[in-house]
């Protein structure tokens, strides 16, 4: 009863007043644009291109920039939480990100060569090293001055001398922490850690 009490009221209103009609148009439109953040991001985890892209057509331009945000948002995550190392470019070479980003970003274009760009430095360094560590952990014993006896303690057992070396080579040894190696891993890591800030700046605005 309350209800149909405060529909009356507000007809009432709206009849007899010409700007608390538009008033209320735009609160109803704006709140259809609201929803269109959680539309975004449905479409993100769960939607098929063939739906996504004419659901966002359909949308007037402020619903259209609500929904992007939506849509990017859990993308931004999924870079955020993958593991270090891996490549996060990755996600965002298949082609149902490819058509759904042409209709969507405006930056798009920008978008596709900045992608293709962190796929080939992950692939060419990932090439340069045969999909090993091996290189990684040579780079980094080189940098702390290991010393190869080590290694031979610890293969025949002797783990007395290898702790003492250790001891003797200081905290830098244990940690990895040197200022050659610090710069190495901030350099081999660019790549895929460039992934989320290329979404926030052209898939948002």
């Amino acid at each position: 009863m309350l209800r149909g009490v405060l529909r009356q009221l507000d007809q009432s209103l709206e009849n007899a007043s010409e700007g608390f009609l538009q008033a209320n148009r735009n609160f109803a439109q704006a709140s259809r644009d609201i929803k269109a953040v959680q539309a975004g991001r449905q479409a993100a985890t769960r939607g098929r291109s063939a739906d996504v892209i004419p659901a966002y057509q359909a949308l007037r331009p402020e619903a259209q920039t609500a929904f992007r945000s939506g849509y990017v948002d859990p993308l931004i995550a999924q870079t955020e939480g993958a593991t270090f190392g891996v490549n996060k470019a990755r996600p965002f070479t298949n082609d149902a990100f490819a058509a759904e980003s042409q209709a969507m970003a405006p930056g798009n274009d920008l978008l596709q060569r900045r992608l293709g760009r962190e796929m080939t430095m992950f692939e060419t360094r990932n090439a340069a090293l045969g999909g090993s560590k091996t290189s990684d952990n040579l780079a980094d014993a080189d940098a702390l001055g290991i010393d190869p006896s080590i290694v031979g303690y610890i293969l025949h057992g002797n783990y007395g001398g290898a702790v003492r070396w250790l001891i003797h080579a200081g905290s830098n040894a244990v940690t990895g922490n040197t200022p050659k190696v610090r710069p190495a891993v901030a350099i081999c890591s660019c790549a895929t850690e460039q992934v989320r800030p290329i979404l926030i700046g052209l898939f948002q605005h």
